[in-house]
């Protein structure tokens, strides 16, 4: 009897020693997996500048435009260059707005399946979305883990305020209505964000609580609320810090979290460059907080300026494409 319980003692002591090891194993094979369905994303929409001559808009306003329709994303404008062409063709992009689309049963139930590409394996969401301003016409579509990148500070629609036209340099890749081309990113491309990720679920440091619905979607957002939260659907901004966990919820700290980049990967987050390199970024890299007198101040870990200046830190560098800035290491 003594004997056994000393082997069962062992066998426990060394499935304590090889689990983390066999967890780590697990998580750098999930952490290539999302490097790889970057890549592809990443191709797609070089292999759409090329078709094009420029890549995607981050989302598409309907013709004749209707500030109350919803709009395709950049992810449903790329679906024919990652193998989706039967799900493009089945919703028909082209001639179908989105918010018909969302209400013919046919249409939805194809955008209701879950597209792999755009899933992290290291997430833990479900196929489809079920907030409010992650239900476009109040329909649930399949979710995505990455998103476009736009605006070091809030979401803007405009790409007016680029450097190119006298502006501070602070937008990024996706904007309303307007393809960027390669020629538009002066920083360039191999210091230039493209995707990034957004995990499903975020923490609430005041009250432990888990919040959830902060992943994108595959095929595009809602108009009818605030710019930012529903943009943040199909894209990504610079307004708080990679992987932030702070304010509490049902403040507009709380939408930020919702706005950012995150993962659940260890340390930080994988992004896909304009080159198509794809990079694991660490969520230390330098961002300049703003100021906070209050620890439960929505304030917290948010962006030195918010977005009303120049970029102003390595993070908010490697967002903006034409700020004329030395980027630094990362």
């Amino acid at each position: 009897m003594i004997e056994l319980l000393v082997v069962v003692a062992v066998i426990g002591v060394l499935v304590g020693l090889l689990l983390p090891a066999v967890q780590s194993v697990r998580e750098a094979a999930r952490r290539m997996q999302c490097s790889n369905n970057l890549k592809q994303l990443g191709l797609a929409a070089h292999n759409y500048h090329d078709t094009h001559r420029c890549f995607p808009s981050g989302w598409i306003n309907p013709t004749p435009w209707n500030p109350n329709q919803d709009c395709y994303g950049w992810g449903a404008l790329i679906l024919p260059f990652v193998e989706g062409n039967n799900a493009a063709r089945a919703i028909d992009t082209v001639r179908v707005p989105f918010h018909n689309a969302l209400s013919d049963a046919v249409k939805l139930e194809v955008m209701r399946q879950k597209q792999e590409v755009f899933r992290c394996p290291s997430d833990v969401g479900p196929i489809e979305s079920s907030d409010g301003d992650r239900k476009p016409d109040g329909k649930a579509t399949a979710v995505s883990n990455y998103v476009g990148s736009n605006n070091i500070g809030w979401a803007e629609a405009s790409d007016s305020g680029s450097a190119g036209d006298g502006g501070p340099g602070k937008h990024g890749m996706f904007v309303e209505d307007k393809g960027i081309r390669f020629r538009d990113v002066r920083d360039g491309t191999s210091g230039v964000f493209l995707l990034g990720e957004r995990r499903w679920q975020y923490n609430d440091v005041h009250d432990r609580s888990v919040q959830i619905s902060a992943a994108g979607l595959v095929y595009g957002r809602e108009t009818n609320g605030s710019l930012s939260a529903e943009a943040s659907a199909v894209i990504g901004l610079g307004i708080v810090r990679m992987n932030y966990n702070g304010a509490k919820s049902g403040d507009t700290g709380a939408r930020r979290k919702k706005t950012g980049f995150s993962s659940l990967h260890p340390g930080g987050a994988m992004f896909v460059f304009v080159d198509g390199s794809v990079r694991f970024v660490a969520e230390s890299i330098e961002f300049t907080v703003k100021p906070e007198t209050d620890p439960t101040s929505t304030h917290y870990l948010v962006n030195n300026n918010e977005g009303n200046g120049p970029p102003d830190d390595v993070y908010e560098r490697l967002i903006a494409r034409d700020d004329g800035q030395v980027l630094g290491k990362f």
